[in-house]
């Protein structure tokens, strides 16, 4: 006569007796196994459904049980048809565990599940967030299978092994990542990189506009910074407190779509003569342009410019009046004496010669000086 003890010992030793406590769920398989009565025996699958139907048990709900329960639950309903029924349940084929990883990540989708598994984990195997991304324009997000529940985790915090936020996963749990959500605001006129911008939701304002922008440029009359917003009102900032000086301003709630514009500077000096970039250099709205600053952006020739008679021709009250400087000694002393502060609309000239003499370059650098006025 054959025992529980003599059929276990014909069955595989594939499992462990901890199998008792194995949790059944859709997709794995099962034998019922009653000794000599093979009519009543058999392999049965979990479905979707969970339910399951076999002969003299009838129908049952199998997810959700453990196989301890489902060997005690059907031996009893055995034991109205048979006398002492010895029965075995095993599991034959244990179901593929998974876990789904979705949203902004480089493989989403469903994916084997591992015992210890950790967020950082469920990410590996999702591919991680997009090659190049920043980790902190990622959120994140685990929906338990047990209860429902929807638990907030910080992904750079994951990836370092934080505990509160590398948080394990569980069978048919579902991590789900996000990107940040940005908001689109467009920059034109005097910044360096006009275009549109993205900006976190949490940083979304004009300075942090500009910055990705590029910066403002030299000629940028920035107390006149327009913003248009998208719902087409407008408002003038001035942001010379702020970039000069360095002082708190209040500045507008920028929103998506918005557009700033920086509008171009009239204030700029004209630098001629012997100079590799001759020209018109702008005087940064809010602070002052010496000498030494003309001459620096001209780039002059080492080798030809002559800088102890530095030519300066300025119009007080619609007249010109020429000044000639010896730039050398403020390079050589320091004396700001020979290092003026440049009004809009100057006129430099670097000579070739010592022997500089106003008659032979006036004409044209008036005729400069008058066309720059008119510009203005």
């Amino acid at each position: 006569m054959f025992s529980v003890l003599a059929l276990a010992l014909m069955l595989p030793l594939a499992h462990s007796q901890s199998d008792s406590d194995y949790v059944l769920g859709p997709d794995d398989v099962i034998t019922i196994t009653v000794v000599r009565h093979p009519e009543f025996s058999g392999d049965f699958l979990v479905p979707s459904a969970g339910v399951i139907t076999a002969p003299v048990v009838g129908t049952f709900k199998a997810t959700g049980m453990t196989l301890g329960d489902t060997n005690k639950m059907v031996t009893k309903k055995m034991a109205t048809r048979l006398r002492a029924p010895e029965v075995a349940v095993t599991l034959k084929f244990a179901r593929v565990k998974k876990i789904s990883v979705v949203g902004a990540v480089t493989h989403p989708g469903p994916y084997e599940w591992k015992p210890g598994w950790k967020v950082n984990e469920a990410l590996g195997a999702g591919g991680g967030i997009p090659p190049g991304a920043d980790p902190r324009d990622f959120k994140a997000s685990i929906l338990r299978a047990s209860d429902g529940t929807k638990v907030p985790i910080s992904i750079p915090d994951a990836l370092n092994g934080d505990p509160a936020n590398n948080l394990p996963i569980y069978e048919n749990d579902v991590l789900t990542v996000d990107a940040a959500q940005l908001v689109p605001v467009f920059v034109s006129g005097r910044v360096k990189s006009p275009g549109r911008v993205e900006l976190k939701q949490e940083s979304v304002g004009v300075m942090e506009s500009l910055s990705l922008a590029g910066g403002v440029m030299d000629d940028a009359q920035i107390s006149s910074v327009s913003i248009i917003h998208s719902n087409h009102t407008q408002e003038t900032v001035d942001l010379t407190p702020l970039i000069v000086r360095g002082e708190k301003i209040s500045l507008p709630t920028l929103q998506a779509n918005d557009m700033i514009v920086v509008p171009q500077a009239d204030a700029r000096i004209g630098v001629f003569g012997t100079v590799a970039a001759p020209g018109f250099v702008p005087i940064p709205e809010g602070r002052e342009l010496r000498l030494s600053d003309a001459i620096g952006a001209a780039k002059p020739d080492p080798k030809k410019s002559r800088l102890a008679r530095v030519g300066l021709i300025r119009t007080v009250n619609g007249k010109q009046v020429r000044t000639t400087y010896d730039f050398g000694k403020f390079v050589k002393n320091g004396d700001l004496k020979y290092n003026p502060v440049l009004q809009s609309g100057d006129v430099v000239y670097v000579p070739e010669s010592d022997a500089f003499d106003w008659t032979t370059v006036a004409p044209g650098l008036s005729l400069a000086a008058l066309l720059f006025q008119r510009l203005k």
